[in-house]
């Protein structure tokens, strides 16, 4: 846990009392990821990578609560006002990324209805599927 006065807290918390604050959605992301992330618990030493105890319900919810948002933000963003036409999008996406790589070229040939069917399964990703992280699984207990 991090305490209050903990220094690693001072640079979150300047942020977040700046002037104009966060400027681009993504800089509330990590501001907010961060302020999540440093209350969780320690884990053991590597290579375990079990955490010490397991987080509380609050900081859980919290977590899924951030996931879920950043996943529907992604779909709501990418599919809002699309069209039928626009299924074959990543077609151009794959070629005009900004860190183009060997594999997203070789799927940029791919048949359209290779990539139809993708941006099938990207909106079952990000829209629907979002919800499910507030349905927990099963216990690891």
């Amino acid at each position: 846990m991090v305490a209050v006065g903990d220094d690693r807290l001072l640079p979150v918390l300047r942020l977040a009392r700046s002037a104009d604050g966060p400027g681009v959605p993504v800089d509330c992301l990590l501001l907010e990821s961060t302020f999540v992330s440093m209350f969780l618990p320690a884990t053991h030493p590597l290579p375990e990578l079990a955490t010490v105890a397991p987080p509380a319900a609050a900081l859980t919810w919290a977590l899924r609560l951030l996931f879920f948002r950043v996943m529907f933000g992604f779909g709501k963003q990418k599919f809002l006002g699309s069209r039928n036409k626009d299924l074959a999008y990543l077609r151009g996406f794959l070629i005009y990324q900004p860190l183009l790589s060997p594999a997203a070229w070789y799927a940029h040939k791919l048949p359209l209805w290779t990539l139809k069917a993708s941006v099938f399964f990207m909106f079952v990703c990000e829209v629907p599927a979002p919800f499910l992280a507030f349905f927990p699984g099963h216990s690891a207990c």
